[in-house]
């Protein structure tokens, strides 16, 4: 039996539904319609004929609706190495840059760069629209919009899959998990496969598949999900996160698959991680009431709520470890939560101003990016945590960027030095000594930077160039 909540939410207007964060596909649509009310169902409804897919998808009422899918742009990090940041440890997605021992692969204008490792000269490899790119023992995978590839050092194909919609890939030890997106199904079957959440219209079909890149076997899972989901892959789990406003629907993809609708919103995936077999989530409660962690087990059940804090205010950024888990909020006092995981309780609070967009724990310290303004200014807090029940901001350092677009992946760290890429204005390199933030390098025009050895490698308007990391690496 469907259980149903409706929102008393009838409007009439000019729709342009933009995405929820910067990996969520989105609809752009023009022409007024009136908006009907969601059911959200108590439990995921399948096994459907295509006739409901049809009646979900048929243009009544607008002439344009586009669909729109945003790429994620990170590979192997060991104590020499620094090319991404993952955001759950052992999970790698790809970004513009990709090293084997002796070759780098690299997207430089929208074209796949193969050279040697310390060589100049470089070949132009054949591949259309590539997005990013990951090294996997000693090869390379190359992920396009609709096409991922295996390549050898030389850079020559040796494994291709190609698909017919849009794809996101993550990398898990040698497993490669792929959300594919799409428009329609294939076969009545297919649509008999379908499993729908609510009574919502216009949106896309999620097929997972499994591959294994040992012995190329691949395994498509059963179900296809209706909706706009943004995928998240953690240590032993997939997961999809959907937004119908007000709410958020959840689904587990483990040997079964579980589904939870909450109340609350999850911002995106840097705000959900598992920890053992519980799932930890920094929630923003319904109609801005403020923040709650939120721990629940492996079927999706609650198991515990923390109380709400930072009424008013919306989540920002969000960072967990195995021992500590942060986040912040932005509006009006801008508060940073630490929490223990292990015995979920919040540890401490610290107000500061600027809208967080990024938190990372380099040794004794929180690294805190906040942007002022929109008009191109953001600084950088560094926040020491020796007492996390009185944590403070010890050194500030301001940029002269905005990171209008800015992403977990855009922040890689080496030691005690780190790499703050911007689409758009200037990157920097940046160290920690002796307590304070140093600004080592202001880079214009720079995209792609990776650490490897005692150096920072960076391409500069078509040029490879280097930069000498001096000094003894030192946090305090």
């Amino acid at each position: 039996m469907r259980g149903k909540i409706i929102l008393s939410l009838s409007l009439v207007f000019v729709i342009g539904c933009k995405r929820l964060s910067q990996e969520e596909p989105y609809i752009a649509c023009s022409m007024g319609f009136t908006t009907e009310p969601y059911e959200f169902y108590a439990q995921p409804v399948g096994g459907l004929s295509c006739s409901e897919f049809q009646k979900r998808n048929t243009n009544t009422y607008t002439d344009s609706c586009e669909f729109h899918s945003t790429p994620a742009l990170p590979q192997d990090s060991d104590a020499n190495e620094s090319i991404e940041n993952a955001l759950v440890p052992g999970v790698l997605e790809g970004t513009n840059i990709a090293l084997t021992s002796g070759h780098k692969l690299s997207i430089q204008n929208g074209y796949l760069v193969h050279s040697l490792l310390n060589d100049t000269k470089i070949k132009y490899l054949s591949f259309s629209k590539p997005k990013s790119v990951l090294s996997y023992k000693n090869q390379f995978l190359v992920f396009g919009q609709k096409r991922l590839s295996l390549l050898n050092t030389k850079g020559e194909q040796v494994w291709n899959m190609e698909f017919s919609g849009r794809v996101k890939s993550f990398l898990r030890e040698d497993e490669l998990i792929i959300f594919e997106s799409k428009y329609e199904p294939e076969s009545e079957s297919e649509c008999e496969r379908i499993l729908y959440v609510n009574n919502s219209k216009w949106q896309t079909l999620t097929k997972i598949f499994h591959v294994n890149l040992q012995t190329l076997e691949v395994r498509e899972k059963e179900e296809i999900f209706y909706g706009y989901w943004q995928p998240h892959v953690d240590k032993s789990s997939e997961y999809l996160i959907g937004q119908s406003w007000p709410n958020t629907q959840l689904f587990k993809i483990a040997e079964k698959t579980y589904f939870k609708n909450m109340e609350g919103r999850i911002v995106n995936k840097t705000t959900i991680r598992e920890f053992d077999k519980e799932l930890h989530i920094i929630e923003e409660v319904s109609n801005s009431l403020g923040a709650r962690y939120v721990v629940l087990d492996e079927k999706l059940e609650n198991l515990q709520s923390l109380d709400i804090v930072a009424p008013g205010e919306f989540v920002k950024a969000a960072h967990f470890t195995d021992d500590l888990v942060y986040f912040a909020t932005f509006l009006q006092t801008d508060p940073l939560f630490l929490i223990d995981p292990k015995n979920p309780q919040y540890l401490s609070e610290l107000s500061y101003p600027g809208d967080p967009l990024h938190l990372q724990e380099v040794g004794e310290y929180i690294i805190s990016l906040n942007r002022d303004d929109w008009r191109g200014r953001s600084h950088l807090n560094l926040i020491n945590k020796s007492d996390l029940s009185d944590i403070y901001i010890q050194d500030v350092l301001t940029l002269n960027s905005s990171f209008t677009s800015f992403e977990y992946l855009d922040f890689v760290v080496f030691q005690n030095f780190f790499f703050i890429r911007s689409k758009y204005d200037e990157s920097y390199l940046v160290k920690i000594e002796l307590g304070e933030l140093q600004m080592i390098k202001e880079l214009p025009e720079v995209e792609i930077g990776y650490f490897i050895g005692n150096q920072f490698h960076y391409l500069q308007k078509e040029e490879w160039k280097k930069h000498q990391l001096k000094g003894k690496p030192s946090l305090d």
